[in-house]
């Protein structure tokens, strides 16, 4: 390693210093200065060092790329440096609160959405501060996990809750139908006039009860535990029965669908419980492009261990606020609906050993659904049925 004062105390001695020593000196530097720009070039972190007038002085390799750093030399301003003004912007904010040490994050958009955190750190020579060092990590993968652990523990906690409630709120609403029925049942049998308001009334209470009965059912089925009766499904053929359900509300609604897919593996699905969570989502495209001139698509491909199954639209897409929060029970930005949808359509998937996620922008959102493929000592399991 290179001593301390080392160059303080070359300088003194340069005179008596022949030029084939200086050579080996320079050569011996040079080697070292490689080592550490290799030692640096292979941190997972981005490294950016600038001086007090926000020159650059170093940077390595992920640094180029998580601060988008334009090919500059040493010495070119911040500013001129960062291609990113969102990155800029932030950076210039934590420089200027002159803090000792400060991390943050932020939220890109790329070609799917990433976080970095940044940390600041002084630049210290002599006791004074000369400059600052920034770290950048890439923490998508990390968020995205705390986003997924949140998921979960929020639906255990919603199970643990208020299942018992949703079960004492069913029995009254069947006892409330069959009474509304029996009232039903008498008016028929009496000769008197009966009013068209108190027909309207009779008929708003049992729409009422319906939609409630509903609202508990799809509770109870979205926090009880789920028995799945799984058997290996031919996907090609399932995913044809489904589009066939959709279609009919689609061509209503002057939707154009189209569908790409070719051979698919075979995959292990309780059949009825999973076209439940495929239909939920297609309803969410009719739904996000049914006022305008709408484009669904059902695409399905074999990747590896892996199926995906996507389901994209044209629709305005989901705001970036909200975006963590469309799997969170009763969430929803609807006028109408429960807001369990997608709680329901997370926890099928589970059940399938699976997992689903998605993509938004402007004009486009993508559900993608991914399903383990069956493997035997022999390879792929082929469908016979």
């Amino acid at each position: 390693m290179i001593k301390y004062n080392f160059f303080d105390n070359l300088i003194t001695k340069l005179d008596k210093i022949s030029f084939v020593d200086l050579k080996k000196i320079f050569i011996d530097l040079s080697d070292k200065y490689s080592n550490i720009r290799t030692v640096f070039n292979s941190m997972a972190e981005g490294v950016l060092v600038i001086d007090s007038e926000e020159s650059v002085l170093f940077y390595n390799k992920t640094g180029c790329r998580l601060f988008q750093i334009q090919q500059i030399s040493e010495g070119t301003s911040l500013k001129n440096a960062i291609s990113n003004t969102k990155i800029y912007d932030l950076l210039k904010r934590l420089i200027s609160k002159n803090d000792k040490i400060i991390t943050e994050e932020i939220k890109l958009e790329n070609e799917k959405y990433s976080y970095l955190q940044f940390s600041v750190y002084p630049l210290v020579k002599d006791g004074k501060i000369i400059g600052t060092i920034i770290i950048a990590e890439d923490i998508t993968e990390k968020k995205e996990s705390e986003n997924k652990l949140k998921q979960i523990e929020s639906i255990q906690a919603l199970t643990t809750l208020t299942a018992g409630i949703a079960h004492e709120i069913k029995n009254p609403l069947g006892a409330m139908s069959i009474h509304v029925q029996l009232l039903e049942q008498e008016i028929s049998k009496c000769k008197c006039v009966i009013s068209e308001d108190l027909m309207y009334s009779l008929n708003i209470v049992n729409e009422e009860i319906e939609r409630l009965n509903e609202i508990v059912v799809n509770f109870l089925y979205s926090v009880r535990p789920m028995t799945v009766n799984m058997t290996l499904t031919n996907l090609n053929e399932y995913l044809d029965k489904i589009i066939d359900l959709a279609q009919p509300e689609m061509q209503a609604k002057g939707i154009k669908f189209h569908k790409d897919y070719e051979k698919l593996p075979a995959v292990w699905l309780d059949e009825n419980i999973f076209k439940q969570a495929v239909l939920n989502l297609i309803q969410n495209s009719i739904a996000a492009v049914e006022n305008k001139k709408g484009i669904i698509s059902i695409g399905a491909e074999s990747r590896g261990s892996y199926v995906y199954i996507n389901i994209k639209d044209n629709g305005d897409g989901i705001p970036d606020d909200i975006q963590l929060k469309i799997f969170d029970p009763y969430f929803t930005t609807k006028s109408y609906g429960t807001g369990l949808g997608l709680t329901i359509v997370y926890k099928i998937i589970r059940e399938h050993k699976g997992e689903v996620t998605f993509s938004s922008g402007k004009g486009e959102t993508v559900f993608s659904i991914r399903l383990p493929v069956p493997f035997n000592e022999k390879g792929l399991i082929e469908y016979d049925g």
